[in-house]
């Protein structure tokens, strides 16, 4: 919140990012057992979400890694993975 309101003036730009940090992809003991699928959440999507998309983020969504990440099972997977973490 400091940051924030130190920068009010300023440009800034923040992306957080909650199924995709960088790798390794490794949560230690005792931490990647600490959360089990039924602690996971789907994510709620709206069709119109990917209707007349940016270019950028249409380009985005092709991406083979984009269209894996979108999968619900990898993203349950990953989730599991960074709450460890």
């Amino acid at each position: 919140m400091e940051f924030i309101e130190e920068a009010a003036e300023d440009p800034w730009c923040l992306h957080l990012s909650y199924i995709k940090p960088h790798c390794p992809y490794i949560a230690p003991s005792p931490y990647r057992s600490m959360y089990g699928h039924n602690d996971i959440k789907p994510v709620n999507h709206h069709p119109k979400e990917r209707e007349n998309p940016h270019h950028l983020m249409k380009l985005y969504m092709e991406r083979e890694d984009s269209r894996t990440f979108s999968r619900q099972e990898a993203r349950q997977m990953l989730s599991l993975l960074i709450w460890g973490s």
